[in-house]
């Protein structure tokens, strides 16, 4: 009973995320791992683009249960394999796939952003958020 007069008290931590948007996210990435299946790239590079495809759909599984955290996680995790595979990246910067992939990294951060509500002063998320757009940019700069 306590915790129920608490929710309700307690200001909202995070606006929810629609459905409409998290569905176009699942189309979005079901669509880059068709277009991965009959891929030309090398198949450390389709590795690498599975592996964020998994991470993001982890992150829409877990979004129910813990909400935008879910998002933030995978988005911090996604900017450091960026970096980390930066070459592999510019490798594939043509391609249809890091093209996609750019634009679904892009869709759930904006997703993410859109979903913390954030209070001034909160500089931990704000950095999040900045290295996170670093990390897209770089993806579509690849891209393009």
């Amino acid at each position: 009973m306590c915790l129920g007069f608490c929710s309700e008290v307690l200001p909202p931590d995070e606006k929810d995320v629609s459905s409409e948007e998290i569905n176009e996210i699942i189309e979005l990435v079901n669509s880059l791992e068709e277009n991965l299946i009959d891929s030309d790239l090398p198949s450390y590079t389709k590795r690498i683009i599975k592996k964020h495809i998994d991470k993001i759909k982890e992150a829409l599984e877990s979004y129910t249960i813990i909400g935008a955290k879910a998002f933030n996680d995978v988005v911090q995790a996604a900017y450091g394999e960026v970096i980390d595979n930066a070459a592999i990246f510019e490798e594939s910067k043509n391609s249809k796939e890091v093209a996609s992939l750019a634009k679904v990294w892009q869709k759930v951060k904006v997703l993410s952003d859109g979903a913390v509500i954030l209070e001034k002063g909160i500089s931990a998320s704000q950095q999040l958020a900045e290295h996170t757009t670093k990390a897209i940019e770089f993806i579509q700069g690849l891209g393009n």
